[in-house]
């Protein structure tokens, strides 16, 4: 995977790489490109904002931090080619 470290997100907001898997299982299976569309649903965390204040005025961190594996929703985020 290539880092990408000129991105730095905003608030709570965080960067997302997908994790691809291959075509090719261990046991040999071909993988359609639709079941391979539908299984990238889980990336890695590249950059994390440094959090936001809430209404109250306290500050809340991000829960998640870089490197971490998280699964990623169906319709939810916002798409950019670096």
């Amino acid at each position: 995977m290539n880092e990408i470290v000129s991105f730095i997100p905003l608030a709570n907001r965080c960067l997302i790489q997908k994790i691809l898997t291959p075509a090719l299982t261990k046991g040999g299976i071909y993988l359609s490109q639709k079941l391979m569309e539908e299984s990238t649903k889980i990336g890695k965390v590249v950059a994390v904002g440094l959090g936001e204040y809430n209404e109250k005025g306290n500050f809340i961190k991000p829960l998640v931090k870089k490197g971490d594996i998280v699964l990623l929703p169906d319709f939810a985020g916002t798409k950019i080619n670096m």
